[in-house]
């Protein structure tokens, strides 16, 4: 499974663990993110440092710069300090997500198996959170305390993850699926074995079975889908109980065996929220404010309204920029099938419309791997293990 013990790829896979999917200290979420940008300060510094890179960090200080202006701006006291905690706490999502998106190009450049070994790990815990009480508030104790509060009385309904919960969760973990899966050094038995386990995720949100089943039939992942038509069927013709996790996960096909109709609480209370503003200005400007005193601004769970909301369509366009513009350059796009790189937009644009879920480092992992490329296909006796000497 792995051949030797690669000590310096097994510290990134750790550096990795602790900062993927944003975990905190328990009893105090301060995020360990900030914990291990502080240990490997010196090897971010360099990171940041690079032609490649750089663009990343401008953006995201751009858009930061966007968030405080229309902050300042605000024309309501409500909870300002509160709208600057979550603008700040963004932003660290965004600097995390340029860390873990060079961690992960080069664990997978060494040794992509030891991201296999992550992934059936998480997949592991997510499965057993949903069945053991206590391994699930043991995993609640590295989210925010809302998190925390919110999750902490559904046991039974919902899994976690270490640093992964719900639709960011689910979101994070299948973006590192797609990815792992479509790398040719990983045996075929492992690609099944992965095939199979990542519907374990499914038990953080009923999104995954959506995203599984797209990255399995654009990467033709046929066993694994035949897999799911039977337990589909299991449920169809049996059923289960709603008040369990299984009932959660598959409340589509439970309702449709019920009533005849293809819907879900969750997706029938979206379509019933706001979508857009109410007024040119705010469509323009927005309102700055991702709350108001009774919870997020408008009763909005649409992460694009949310932001629509707080800075208006610039804003909006902003956070687009943000997370998909290096998709769209020509070294990414010529290392990237059409399907996959369809793929990568829908997993970003199907995140946000149910929260506002940053995946800014797949991109980063993308450009980290085109440069790669082209850096050999310039230089054809170029070792590929000499370059980012200033990150490894």
């Amino acid at each position: 499974m792995i051949k030797s013990l690669d000590f310096k790829n097994l510290y990134d896979l750790l550096l990795f663990a602790l900062c993927f999917g944003y975990p905190k200290v328990p009893g105090l979420s301060v995020p360990i993110g900030l914990i291990v940008l502080g240990i490997d300060g010196k090897r971010f510094f360099g990171l940041i440092q690079r032609k490649e890179i750089r663009a990343f960090v401008f953006i995201s200080l751009g858009f930061l710069l966007m968030g405080l202006v229309r902050l300042i701006f605000n024309e309501t006291t409500v909870s300002l300090s509160k709208e600057l905690f979550f603008i700040l706490s963004q932003q660290y999502k965004i600097v995390i997500g340029i860390y873990c998106g060079s961690l992960l190009y080069l664990i997978i450049e060494r040794n992509p198996m030891h991201i296999v070994c992550y992934m059936l790990v998480q997949v592991s815990l997510m499965v057993a959170s949903g069945v053991y009480e206590g391994l699930y508030t043991h995993l609640l104790s590295y989210q925010t305390g809302s998190s925390n509060n919110v999750f902490n009385t559904i046991f039974g309904l919902r899994s976690v993850g270490f640093g992964l919960i719900h639709n960011e969760g689910v979101a994070n973990i299948v973006a590192l699926y797609f990815i792992c899966i479509a790398d040719d050094r990983i045996k075929f038995v492992w690609k099944i074995i992965v095939d199979l386990a990542i519907y374990g995720s499914v038990f953080m949100s009923r999104m995954g079975v959506l995203l599984i089943i797209l990255v399995q039939l654009v990467r033709k992942r046929i066993a694994a889908v035949v897999c799911l038509i039977f337990v589909l069927a299991y449920v169809y013709t049996i059923g289960v109980r709603e008040d369990t996790i299984l009932g959660e996960t598959f409340e589509l096909v439970l309702n449709y065996q019920r009533t005849g109709q293809i819907a879900t609480k969750s997706s029938t209370d979206i379509m019933g929220m706001r979508w857009l503003p109410s007024s040119q200005k705010e469509f323009w400007l927005g309102s700055g404010q991702f709350f108001s005193d009774e919870g997020f601004y408008n009763d909005t769970d649409i992460g694009f309204a949310r932001i629509m909301f707080f800075g208006g369509i610039f804003y909006v366009l902003g956070y687009l920029v943000l997370n998909i513009w290096g998709f769209f350059l020509e070294r990414v796009r010529s290392n990237l099938r059409r399907t996959d790189l369809l793929f990568l937009l829908i997993i970003f644009l199907v995140a946000n419309i149910k929260s506002i879920i940053l995946l800014n480092w797949v991109m980063v992992y993308y450009v980290m791997k085109s440069k790669k490329y082209s850096s050999h296909q310039e230089r054809p006796n170029f070792d590929p293990r000499l370059q980012y000497n200033c990150i490894k």
